[in-house]
């Protein structure tokens, strides 16, 4: 199957790709753990191996130990994650990596691989990762929550955080529009409350993603 691979070869946004907030591509990152590209690939999943020589980080989770940000965030509060039991997270501050004008012939598929650096862990603040394909017109076609820290999530061992591939996304009827990848904190509230505490910027989280696949 013909497979179109975006990697991140240098420091800078590729061709295509757009920005808001802090969005980096990096070698390396120390933060508690390394975070490296061509590392620690999950064992037991078959995935093409992480082959740029950077990856991307989304946000920033350093800060000044008291929990303020290190660098301010973006705007996130147009991005929510519904809990599906009249709760809402919805976002504060963050940053999105976004890649226009893709097109995705009928049956095709979507994969990447990331890491979710968690930032706050305390309720009722979270923070979250999302992956939206949205149409010209707006509209949302594919939302998917693939990280959250509502949930602890997998336990990481060893020197490394682990990279992770995201379960295929398949576009049945193809898909044209833009790509985005988001990462926000957030406050977990009831449905149609969006006013979030202004404490919900403490600990940001980060989004590190490589290795973006389309297969037809």
């Amino acid at each position: 199957m013909p497979v179109a691979v975006q990697t991140f070869a240098k420091s800078t946004l590729p061709q295509g790709f757009g920005s808001e907030g802090r969005v980096r591509f990096l070698k390396s990152m120390d933060w508690g753990f390394r975070a490296q590209d061509k590392t620690n690939v999950e064992p037991g999943i078959e995935i093409l191996p992480q082959t740029s020589g950077y990856f991307c980080l989304i946000d920033d989770p350093h800060h000044n130990g008291a929990g303020v940000r290190a660098f301010p965030g973006a705007d996130m509060s147009q991005f929510t994650c519904d809990h599906g039991d009249g709760t809402v997270t919805y976002g504060h501050k963050g940053a999105r990596l976004y890649w226009a004008d893709v097109a995705i012939a009928p049956g095709g598929k979507l994969q990447f691989h990331y890491i979710f650096l968690r930032g706050q862990q305390n309720n009722p603040f979270n923070a979250f990762a999302q992956f939206l394909a949205v149409r010209p017109t707006g509209e949302i076609v594919r939302r998917s929550s693939f990280a959250q820290t509502k949930d602890a999530g997998p336990v990481e061992h060893g020197r490394f955080y682990r990279w992770r591939a995201h379960p295929p996304i398949v576009f049945a009827a193809g898909f044209a529009g833009t790509l985005q990848w988001v990462v926000t904190n957030g406050q977990r509230r009831a449905r149609g409350d969006p006013m979030v505490h202004p404490d919900t910027d403490l600990h940001p989280s980060g989004l590190a993603i490589d290795f973006i696949s389309i297969i037809a």
